[in-house]
C-alpha cells in the first residue's frame, strides 16, 4: 500500500474527519439515528485516510496528491515552472537544509 495523499490533503482529512466525528457524536447524545452514525463512520474513515496517507478511491482512479518534495510543490504553486526550474529549486532547498543542520 503506497501513500497517495499529500501533506496538506492529509491535514485537511484529519481535521475534517475529527469535526465530523465530534458533530456525529454530539448528535448521538440528543437522538440516535442513521445520520449521526454515518457522520461518525465517515469521519473515522477520513481520519484513518489522513493518518495513513492512503485513499483507496484515489488508488482505484489513479490519482495522487503526493508531491515529491516541498520545494517542488512550492514551485508549482508559484506559477509555471519547468522541470529544470524545479530541479534547481530542489537543489537549493537541499543545500539550505544541509547548511542549517
Amino acid at each position: 500500500m503506497d501513500q497517495n495523499i499529500g501533506t496538506m490533503d492529509a491535514y485537511l482529512r484529519v481535521s475534517g474527519g475529527l469535526m465530523m466525528v465530534a458533530l456525529g457524536a454530539a448528535a448521538m447524545t440528543r437522538r440516535s439515528g442513521l445520520g449521526s452514525f454515518l457522520a461518525v463512520a465517515l469521519g473515522s474513515m477520513k481520519v484513518a485516510e489522513g493518518v495513513t496517507r492512503y485513499d483507496p478511491m484515489y488508488d482505484a482512479m489513479g490519482i495522487s496528491t503526493l508531491e515529491k518534495s516541498p520545494a517542488r510543490q512550492l514551485a508549482r504553486l508559484a506559477g509555471k515552472a519547468t522541470d529544470t526550474d524545479l530541479e534547481a529549486t530542489e537543489r537549493v532547498a537541499r543545500k539550505a537544509e544541509e547548511y542549517l543542520t
